[in-house]
């Protein structure tokens, strides 16, 4: 991941996303059909939330599984929430994630579902929860545009030049598609036509008609 600037230390700090996802873990938290599920898991691992040395080996596949399920049960990342699901499970502690959002940047190199056409074209993407509200996603993008930067130089190919080119005006453009259709005639007489075809104002000297017809020329 891109070196964080010092403004984006923690992007994950106070975003609109963590503090959906947080409270909605505190309600669960209040919810019978959660604290049965919890209990069920403690009951299965003889889980004594009592003891401080209480812990179980995170490899433990079908303790992961059951993490999995749980997690997935109410609409939760495990990968972003064991570490709040294991400490409530195994000590009745209440931690919040710290990285966690209802969106998240992905890279799409290796994503069998795409075409090969695809993932050149847009091999960066941003997934977003269905739940994330408008400014849950400006902000995400907000905090998160210098690794979105970063990841993008990885891809960038120089011959390839969209987006270094300003936009002009459709009369200007115009007006310089007819310079360099008529390249071949001398500049005081491409200052005339320009003058019969578009009026005075879009006359221009033969230095800058030089010049346009070098630029259209690139």
């Amino acid at each position: 991941m891109a070196k964080q600037d010092s403004k984006f230390k923690d992007p994950y700090k106070n975003s609109q996303g963590l503090k959906k996802l947080w409270n909605y873990f505190l309600d669960l938290l209040d919810k019978d059909n959660f604290q049965l599920d919890i209990k069920k898991i403690r009951q299965k691992y003889k889980i004594d939330i009592k003891s401080s040395k209480q812990s179980i080996d995170s490899n433990h596949k079908p303790f992961s599984d059951d993490m999995t399920k749980i997690a997935s049960k109410y609409g939760l990342d495990v990968s972003t929430w064991w570490t709040s699901l294991e400490p409530y499970i195994l000590n009745n502690k209440i931690i919040e994630p710290m990285d966690t959002d209802l969106c998240i940047i992905s890279d799409n190199i290796n994503d069998p579902d795409l075409s090969v056409e695809s993932i050149e074209c847009y091999p960066i993407s941003i997934r977003i929860s269905p739940y994330a509200s408008k400014r849950d996603i400006l902000d995400y993008v907000s905090r998160f545009f210098p690794f979105i930067l970063h990841s993008q130089q990885d891809y960038k190919d120089e011959k390839f030049k969209i987006g270094k080119f300003k936009s002009k005006k459709e009369s200007i453009q115009k007006r310089n598609n007819f310079i360099y259709e008529n390249r071949h005639l001398p500049m005081k007489e491409i200052m005339k036509l320009l003058g019969s075809k578009f009026g005075s104002e879009m006359i221009i000297d033969c230095g800058y008609i030089g010049k346009i017809i070098s630029l259209e020329k690139k």
